[in-house]
């Protein structure tokens, strides 16, 4: 038997972009992320695409789930991190390094306040702009179950259909006999 290449793609690697507005400035991590979602929901299609087109084998179909749960297992580690998020395709970086521009626009006067107590305001605001980041990454990591157990569905349908083309041809084999 000639071994099979199984190529698939879940939509995990890629190229990372930084969005810009009119005036060329980064725009914040969260405008970034809405930017790019259509990519992401893209890619995945493509994806699913791909296994929906149907393994030659059922060692190609094993393989196939293999790389499907393993996929699964790293986009859930991803997203359980808790000083990471996700950005297009894969790419992590941690909030530190993508609140950079928004940090590095702070005066003088603010830095200068950082060791001190934060007003209540300022302390609202932070919550949030936190909070709003907590629900965008829900929704995101709900996008990518959904996403999942669509391939996983495909996979499983296709699963159900060589099984019944096995069967088919093992009785046309008996009935030649």
């Amino acid at each position: 038997m000639d071994n099979e290449v199984l190529e698939f793609d879940i939509g995990l690697e890629g190229g990372e972009r930084e969005c810009e507005d009119d005036e060329g400035d980064i725009e914040h991590p969260m405008a970034m992320a809405m930017a790019i979602e259509e990519d992401e929901l893209a890619d995945a299609d493509r994806g699913r695409g791909t296994a929906t087109s149907g393994a030659k084998s059922p060692e190609t179909y094993d393989v196939a789930m293999g790389a499907l749960q393993e996929a699964t297992k790293r986009v859930v580690q991803v997203m359980q991190s808790e000083e990471r998020i996700l950005i297009n395709n894969g790419k992590v970086r941690s909030h530190l390094q993508i609140d950079e521009s928004h940090t590095n626009s702070r005066s003088g006067h603010e830095e200068g306040n950082l060791g001190q107590h934060m007003s209540e305001d300022d302390m609202d605001k932070s919550i949030r702009e936190l909070m709003n980041e907590l629900e965008f990454a829900n929704r995101k990591c709900e996008i990518y179950r959904s996403n999942l157990l669509s391939v996983l569905k495909a996979v499983e349908d296709h699963k159900l259909e060589l099984s019944i083309k096995v069967e088919n041809i093992k009785i046309s084999i008996k009935d030649g006999l």
